[in-house]
């Protein structure tokens, strides 16, 4: 009988601390800030701050209720306490590699990529570094943790 208790006792717990664990991976980190809409309103909320090692491709907002955004949906958004803007981007992005033992995997011969794959199609929201009315920087991190600058010419 007391066995029975131990080995009940023994998977509460590990269910409580599966269960726990996985909640810590889910949590929310909603901040105040707002999104810009396609038609240039500022729409104020609070914005899931994932704190991105990778560039974000899409967002949750929260107002009532929940919304995920993507580049298609929205012109950017801004953390109000990590002061920082996104805006959205849609456009060719470098593809080339920069180590030689990634190389081989264009499938090309002797490993180098032909003209066409050297820049890709893709959607992301660029973080940005500086702002003003002459140029803007804004700062890409891709799925290679690869930074890559654009810069903005105007604003």
């Amino acid at each position: 009988m007391n066995n029975k208790v131990h080995n009940i006792f023994f998977l509460l717990l590990f269910s409580l601390l599966i269960h726990s664990n996985s909640m810590l991976y889910a949590q929310e980190n909603f901040k105040n800030g707002y999104i810009v809409n396609l038609q240039n309103d500022t729409i104020k909320g609070q914005i899931d701050d994932r704190q991105w090692t990778q560039s974000p491709t899409t967002i949750k907002f929260k107002q009532k209720n929940i919304v995920n955004y993507t580049t298609k949906d929205i012109k950017g958004f801004y953390i109000e306490e990590a002061g920082e803007l996104y805006v959205s981007y849609v456009g060719k992005v470098d593809n080339t590699y920069t180590k030689v033992d990634d190389m081989h995997r264009s499938g090309t011969p002797q490993g180098f990529m032909q003209a066409t794959d050297r820049f890709r199609e893709d959607a992301f929201f660029l973080r940005s570094v500086f702002l003003s009315s002459a140029y803007s920087l804004f700062i890409y991190t891709d799925n290679r943790n690869r930074t890559h600058y654009f810069l903005q010419q105007g604003t």
